[in-house]
């Protein structure tokens, strides 16, 4: 079995070509954004200048060194630079919501077998 390795600009290539393949004709198309988690090679210098080459830097889901919300508050340096929903609060589920939506289940299941389809 053979791993297979590729370039971090070939995936970037592909998720624009891609993007722009499915939102054609949409009123989509000329903003629809791009996203990555925080994999260390989407975000390096070449990877993202590549990514502007491409036209897509402005349309990417991050929050930027200088981001200001709406109250004028300038970005908790803990987020500076993050990526929204990378972190487990963000993302519950990875955490051990999992687990819990499990056992919900069953015991939905349990609570409800003996009512009628």
């Amino acid at each position: 079995r053979h791993l297979k390795i590729c370039n971090v600009n070939q995936l970037i290539t592909h998720i624009v070509n891609e993007g722009n393949r499915i939102f054609k004709g949409t009123e989509f198309e000329k903003d629809w954004c791009i996203h990555h988690d925080a994999l260390k090679q989407y975000w390096t210098p070449e990877a993202q200048a590549h990514i502007k080459s491409l036209g897509m830097l402005h349309r990417q889901i991050h929050i930027p060194n200088d981001y200001i919300d709406e109250e004028n508050e300038v970005t908790p340096k803990a987020y500076i630079g993050k990526l929204p929903g990378d972190s487990p609060e963000g993302s519950p589920l990875d955490t051990n919501l999992f687990s819990d939506l499990k056992q919900a289940l069953g015991v939905n299941c349990a609570m409800t077998l003996h009512l009628p389809i």
